[in-house]
């Protein structure tokens, strides 16, 4: 069986996104975690809640993720993924974002690449 990784980015918004919550990342073996490294939200048991972080932070992953791009020690540092066997998408988990009520938004950008990777 096949592993579902979906790496998210939203495009960079520089005000209204007050926050968003979500499962967080996962590991992909012992040497490239694709989590949310810089959230400043709560982190409890797997869960983001109320917080920023790399989803809004405007770097795009580079397409090979096992690269460290940014020179920080992290392969796969600017992606978030998650692993999945589930191919429905009312299995998927959601990803809560949380705006300014005053904001009107006339785009919201995303890039999300579907990568079919051998099961670890």
């Amino acid at each position: 069986m096949s592993i579902v990784s979906l790496p998210l980015f939203i495009d960079y918004i520089s005000d209204g996104v007050v926050s968003y919550s979500m499962r967080q990342g996962d590991r992909r073996g012992s040497d490239v975690e694709f989590l949310d490294f810089t959230y400043d939200g709560d982190v409890t048991d797997g869960q983001l809640s109320g917080g920023l972080g790399q989803l809004v932070d405007g770097d795009e992953g580079v397409p090979n993720f096992r690269l460290d791009a940014q020179n920080v020690g992290r392969r796969g540092y600017e992606w978030v993924a998650w692993k999945t066997d589930r191919v429905r998408p009312a299995d998927a988990d959601p990803v809560e974002i949380g705006h300014d009520p005053f904001k009107l938004y006339k785009r919201l950008n995303t890039s999300i690449r579907f990568s079919f990777l051998p099961k670890d």
